[in-house]
């Protein structure tokens, strides 16, 4: 299990789930490598994903993705759609790279 924990105060329904709102992070790099994305609605039909890198699908690393393109990674999971990937290490991974990359049963969203 991965835990995120994020401060929400005078956020909205989107911009809560922001590297600057990210208070605990399972990842030791996060807060220091680069990112092109860290957004709910993502890019390329990934929702709730949080990217270092694109580096043409066999170069992409992160840490987070619901699955949503044609990256080979992604069809390594197919015919399921919409799968939930996580980097099992402790910091970013290469997508490609299975046995570092988890597959969550669910993504759930907790308010307090």
């Amino acid at each position: 299990m991965k835990e995120l924990k994020f401060n929400t105060q005078g956020s909205d329904k989107l911009n809560w789930f922001s590297r600057s709102r990210l208070t605990q992070s399972p990842w030791s790099d996060i807060k220091i490598q680069p990112q092109n994305y860290f957004s709910i609605l993502g890019m390329h039909n990934r929702n709730f994903f949080i990217n270092r890198n694109y580096g043409g699908c066999p170069g992409d690393d992160g840490w987070l993705a619901i699955t949503g393109y044609d990256c080979g990674w992604e069809k390594h999971y197919w015919p399921r759609k919409n799968v939930i990937l996580y980097s099992k290490l402790s910091g970013y991974t290469n997508w490609g790279q299975y046995k570092d990359v988890g597959v969550a049963d669910v993504l759930a969203v907790f308010l307090r």
